[in-house]
């Protein structure tokens, strides 16, 4: 896979949600905006207003969770990345020497 390839998909999530947070941002300014009118007020007893208020709740979440999201995301594109390289050519990981023997621990149990 190129790395123009693995641009466009890492960047694929981040449209999705932009896109969906412009739609839910448009549907509840239109709502509220109808809900302003007689048929709108008439409509669902006056359901228009409080669904306008709940999906934008919605979107300020997403608003505030976004950058959080696309951080995570690419950061587990990066790791997925780095498994699927054969382990010749991965950077070896230095272990932590293990005690030799468990006496010399730093903490004791006694009884």
């Amino acid at each position: 896979m190129s790395y123009c390839a693995d641009e466009t998909a890492a960047k694929k999530p981040i449209l999705i949600m932009n896109n969906f947070l412009k739609l839910l941002l448009f549907v509840c300014v239109v709502s509220f905006l109808a809900s302003l009118t007689d048929v709108g007020s008439n409509l669902a007893w006056g359901a228009l207003k409080p669904l306008s208020a709940i999906l934008f709740i919605v979107f300020f979440i997403g608003q505030l969770l976004q950058k959080p999201v696309a951080q995570f995301d690419e950061e587990a594109r990066l790791r997925s990345n780095s498994a699927s390289k054969p382990a010749a050519t991965r950077e070896p990981r230095v272990m932590a020497k293990a005690s030799p023997s468990p006496s010399r621990s730093l903490v004791s149990v006694s009884h």
